[in-house]
């Protein structure tokens, strides 16, 4: 069998059974760090406190009056802390206040910290506790990348945030019609974006 888990976050505990004529131990060796297996019941439980790749490990059932002994494996897989949302792409217009959505941490140990580099500018909020970036663009801005970490304790995890302000514009940016004479020809609106305010 195998089982997937998440460091810092209690497990779901995984129940071992055997039969036999006496009572039964069960045991396994090297477990991940915080997960421990019930001699009695066979119960696997705990939190897991570092990240793992999937690993096989091998439980034996001990039956105590004759000694036979049956054994099972479980690959368990420990995942490591993640940022939700791990990648956000904002697209603001210039003069419009934006704020990106707070983020959550899952599987640490306790409170997260946020951080961010590069140092957005001084005219833009940045709050390390729920990550939240804002800013009303003054002037365009080509798409600039902020790598945000969070941490808590010696946990530690990575988002990207991307931010564009691209300027003004009218799509199509240039139109050619040829029609012929006496003929209407049907209105052509351009398509505006990136304007603060409606286009007149």
């Amino acid at each position: 069998s195998s089982a997937t888990f998440r460091v810092n976050v209690e497990i779901t505990p995984v129940t071992f059974s055997a039969t036999g004529v006496g009572a039964i131990s069960y045991s396994a060796a090297s477990l991940p760090d915080g997960l421990l297996l019930d001699p009695v019941s066979g119960q696997l439980a705990g939190t897991p406190v570092l990240p793992a790749a999937a690993t096989p490990y091998t439980v034996v059932a001990t039956d105590a009056d004759d000694s036979l002994t049956s054994s099972t494996t479980i690959t368990i897989t420990v995942l490591p802390a993640t940022i939700d949302p791990p990648t956000q792409s904002v697209t603001a217009i210039v003069g419009v206040p934006f704020t990106t959505p707070p983020l959550s941490g899952v599987g640490f140990p306790g409170p997260v910290v946020y951080s961010i580099e590069p140092a957005p500018p001084l005219d833009w909020t940045w709050d390390p506790d729920t990550g939240v970036l804002g800013a009303a663009l003054a002037a365009p801005l080509a798409q600039t990348d902020f790598t945000v970490t969070g941490a808590s304790g010696a946990t530690t995890a990575t988002a990207t945030v991307s931010i564009r302000g691209p300027p003004a514009a009218l799509s199509p940016s240039s139109q050619t019609l040829n029609v012929a004479v006496g003929s209407a020809v049907a209105p052509v609106l351009p398509a505006p974006s990136g304007f603060a305010t409606t286009v007149e």
